[in-house]
């Protein structure tokens, strides 16, 4: 599980010859690069990066690795739970102190 917000990295390693054609999948439809997901894959390792993952980002992600020897896959799943918010704020009104906390305040 991730909260919401957090980044994720997922990585994958692959050999072949000849050299593997890569691919992320995420439900079954192919991912591509964009300002939100980023894709690098080097002589023997893939990641699929995304900075700020959201409810609408889990789900089943797969990498396919293809040459005409065959394919090699690896899957998993990415569940997003509502981020928790700890820490407090401090402040004075007035003569009055209290502590915001968790959205409850304490006088």
């Amino acid at each position: 599980m991730v909260p919401a917000g957090d980044s994720v990295t997922l990585e994958a390693d692959f050999e072949g010859v000849p050299k593997p054609e890569v691919r992320w999948y995420r439900n079954g439809k192919e991912i591509t690069p964009s300002d939100k997901v980023n894709i690098v894959i080097e002589e023997h390792k893939t990641t699929l990066h995304i900075p700020q993952v959201f409810r609408p980002d889990g789900g089943k992600y797969e990498v396919r690795a293809t040459n005409p020897a065959g394919e090699a896959r690896s899957s998993g799943t990415i569940s997003v739970t509502s981020k928790s918010h700890f820490g407090f704020y401090y402040h004075k009104h007035d003569s009055v102190e209290y502590f915001i906390s968790n959205n409850n305040v304490c006088v």
